[in-house]
Order: C-alpha cells, then sequence, then structure tokens
C-alpha cells in the first residue's frame, strides 16, 4: 500500500468510461481486525450523534477491461462508515506502520465527483461550507456526492449525476443533453482507502439558460445550497484554478489537481 502520492487513478478515459454496478444486498461490509476493537467504541458514538443513518456502500472490488469498469459492493450503513472513518485516521496518525500492513486493495467506501462545465464553457469550482462532514471550509471542483445503496441498485451511476445536479444545482434530468453525462474515471486515496468515481456534466449543449450566471442563480435555490460557502465558475486553465484558491488563503480537497487533470484531457478532446 506504500504510495509518493496520496492519490491513484485506478481508470481513466477522456472519452468516458463505460461503468456498471453490482450491489451485493447480503454482503457484510468489512472492518480490518487491528480495528475491531476501537470500531465498536466508535459505532457507539456516531450512532448517537446522527440525526439519520442511510444505507451507503462499501466496495468489494472494481474491475477494468480497457475501458469497462465493474464496481461491486454491499451495504454500509451511514454510522458505520463515519466510525470506520475516524478508526482508519486514528490508525494512520498513531501507527502508520500498522497502516500500511493494512489488506492490500481494502477499500473503506466509495463518492462520486460530479465536473460541471457551463454552457459558455466555464468550469465550476466550489468553497466547501463549514457544516459538512469532510473537508469543510477546502476548494474541489464540481459537486461532491455519497453513493448510496440506490445508485448502486440501479446498476448505473447516472442517477447518482442527476441526483448531486439536482440538490446542489437546482438542474433537473429534463435539463441535460443526452451525450453530456460522461464517468471520466477512478481514483484511490492511500490515505482514507475510499474509491472517488469523477464524472462530467457538460452543459455546453444545453443552451444560453444554462451559463454560468444562470445556473449559479438556480444554485442558491436548491435544496443542498447550504453545503458551499461559494460558487464559482472560472476558465477551464490552471492558472485560473490556482489564483482562485490563492486569493481565498483556503486550502483544496486532496486529490483535486487530479480531477482537473482528468477534465483537461477531457476538454481537450472536444
Amino acid at each position: 500500500m506504500t504510495s509518493n502520492s496520496p492519490i491513484t487513478v485506478v481508470a481513466y478515459s477522456r472519452n468516458g468510461l463505460d461503468l456498471t454496478a453490482t450491489y451485493l444486498s447480503d454482503a457484510a461490509f468489512v472492518v480490518p481486525e487491528i480495528l475491531s476493537a476501537q470500531f465498536s467504541d466508535a459505532l457507539t458514538q456516531w450512532k448517537a450523534q446522527l440525526a439519520f443513518d442511510s444505507v451507503r456502500v462499501q466496495p468489494s472490488s472494481v474491475l477494468i477491461r480497457n475501458d469497462a469498469v465493474e464496481l461491486t459492493g454491499g451495504p454500509i450503513h451511514y454510522s458505520e462508515l463515519r466510525a470506520l472513518k475516524q478508526c482508519l485516521k486514528n490508525l494512520r496518525r498513531d501507527s502508520p506502520d500498522a497502516f500500511e500492513r493494512l489488506p492490500a486493495g481494502y477499500m473503506s467506501s466509495i463518492g462520486l465527483v460530479v465536473l460541471v462545465i457551463s454552457a459558455d464553457g466555464l468550469m465550476l469550482a466550489a468553497l466547501r461550507g463549514d457544516k459538512v462532514a469532510v473537508h469543510a471550509n477546502e476548494w474541489t471542483l464540481g459537486l461532491g456526492e455519497g453513493l448510496e445503496a440506490k445508485d448502486f441498485q440501479a446498476g448505473t451511476l447516472e442517477p447518482a449525476v442527476l441526483r448531486a445536479l439536482s440538490e446542489e444545482l437546482h438542474i433537473v434530468e429534463a435539463d441535460v443533453p443526452a451525450a453530456a453525462l460522461k464517468v471520466l474515471g477512478l481514483m484511490h486515496s492511500h490515505e482514507t482507502l475510499d474509491i472517488t468515481v469523477v464524472a462530467v456534466a457538460d452543459m455546453r449543449g444545453a443552451g444560453p439558460a444554462f451559463a454560468a450566471s444562470d445556473i449559479l442563480r438556480r444554485a442558491a435555490t436548491a435544496d443542498d445550497a447550504w453545503e458551499h460557502a461559494q460558487l464559482l465558475f472560472i476558465p477551464t486553465d490552471r492558472e485560473s484554478l490556482d489564483r482562485t484558491i490563492t486569493a481565498s488563503a483556503r486550502a483544496a480537497v486532496p486529490g483535486m489537481y487530479v480531477v482537473f487533470d482528468m477534465l483537461a484531457g477531457y476538454l481537450s478532446s472536444r
């Protein structure tokens, strides 16, 4: 598991990946044996804190054949996921050698990033709010979405991409051009042991109603507008992204520049 970079690109195609998901409803979530003692206490604490406990997904395998990706995963409740993340973070901090000895290929969870290109060709950058569970007050590209059991049950992650657009930008499915959604890649974090699916919603064919300024007006009334301290559409070059982050004196979410490189490759092919 040793790596010089905290992020590894598992799969990528600038023209889009063919991704399918399989949900194993009877699979038990996996906690490494070294964490079993502290996990029970952490789970009790998280169950007491959370007002909801939705069913998320813990991936068990990622199979890649050329540009086709098959994801398989089973259920893990949100309380279990938060407890597991806490224990992994503690282990990495307190016993780095033990963390490195965790089973090869172990994955804790899976999430989604949806990159957004406006009709006028700008990319969405987001400063996460101070009330979100992870990476509060940090910059990211696009929208972050937790993947739930229902997303894997659908067999494709397109409904999850559309949910992110609806909940965070108030863009509904009927607004999205048929060819606008693509899965570009998957990346793995060696620090959190999670998988992130990177998708793009390219609204350049959606008409002038989806220019950057119009999307931002929609976003102000979205259900999950509270998740963002600031949303900006900026030019799609690295310098503009660097200036945005530097001017704010805020950090970037780990892996953000890996995501940017995926987007740059996609845009260069069009």
